[in-house]
């Protein structure tokens, strides 16, 4: 009778021990849970504002102004039941390196925005365990700046070089570049291209132009990493680029490639621009560079201007 006894005494030390280790697992895992959906909150905050003052920027506003329009952004979300509030001290502008996946804070042509805010967390339940364990802290980073176009189908059968534009300006207009007489002899960073056509003759040019100056042709889609043929200067196609020019089709988004050296194309396309044709002059056509905001996968140069604003994640892909 009194083995029995101790085995009964046993038992319940042994369930009241397993009791108490389950008791602090569900514990750890309400905590846990709940600062897990408080970081998400946070991020979802933090990825908001950075998106909002980068937007601002890239529209021609302040960084005092972006700064502001990021933290009211910010306040539209809810963190751990509170509003989504970030202080202005964590808000930084500056300039995002896709070489380098680095965000430098600086008010010189400013074109990205970065948060780091922190946020600290009541436990609900592990603070009866210590005054250590009341309160967690979590902290999250977002990066927004101007996302390049990774993927588009042109609408005019000209390449840019990359080396005409300059990686360190992005976001202001007077950085992009223009060009007089397109197509000349002597420059080799623009040319026309039949994409991915085998043959580069004047008819494979003027097939991929609007009607009635072309053959109406619609051109491939391209992505960044694709081979284009660069086709030269064909002097007999400005012809038909003038005609576009006095119908008024004079805004296009054409293929970047990338420069071998800085006199000649490879033709690897490594982003996409968008031009305005704005005159005919020597012989040719002139047009500039122009800013477009255009949905659609990133990946592409920024430099080049034809994109959106989006979040970079922290090995440098757009789109986090």
């Amino acid at each position: 009778m009194e083995r029995r006894s101790t085995e009964r005494g046993a038992a319940m030390v042994a369930m009241a021990v397993g009791m108490t280790a389950f008791l602090g697992l569900a514990v750890v895992a309400i905590d846990l849970g709940r600062l897990a959906h408080s970081a998400s909150e946070l991020q979802t905050a933090a990825d908001a504002a950075a998106t909002a003052g980068a937007m601002a920027m890239f529209r021609g506003k302040t960084t005092t102004q972006a700064k502001s329009e990021a933290q009211n952004v910010a306040g539209q979300n809810r963190v751990d039941g509170a509003a989504g509030s970030i202080p202005t001290a964590d808000i930084k502008v500056g300039v995002y390196d896709f070489d380098t996946h680095g965000f430098t804070e600086t008010l010189i042509e400013p074109q990205a925005v970065q948060v780091s805010t922190s946020r600290q967390v009541n436990n609900l339940i592990a603070g009866v365990f210590g005054s250590s364990m009341k309160i967690s802290t979590i902290r999250k980073i977002a990066t927004a700046t101007f996302v390049g176009l990774g993927v588009a189908t042109p609408t005019l059968p000209i390449a840019i070089g990359e080396c005409l534009f300059s990686k360190t300006c992005v976001g202001n207009a007077s950085c992009l570049p223009s060009f007089t007489g397109f197509p000349k002899d002597n420059d080799n960073r623009t040319q026309w291209t039949t994409f991915t056509s085998s043959s580069s003759s004047t008819p494979d040019i003027i097939k991929y132009m609007a009607q009635p100056c072309g053959d109406g042709i619609s051109p491939p889609n391209l992505r960044v990493g694709d081979t284009t043929i660069v086709a030269g200067v064909h002097q007999a196609a400005a012809n038909n680029l003038a005609c576009l020019y006095d119908a008024g089709v004079r805004d296009h988004i054409v293929p970047v490639v990338g420069c071998v050296g800085t006199s000649n194309l490879s033709g690897v396309v490594i982003g996409f621009a968008t031009i305005k044709l704005t005159g005919k002059s020597q012989g040719g056509v002139d047009f500039k560079v122009v800013y477009q905001e255009r949905l659609g996968p990133g990946g592409g140069c920024a430099q080049c201007g034809t994109g959106t604003v989006g979040l970079v994640c922290e090995n440098g892909r757009p789109g986090c």
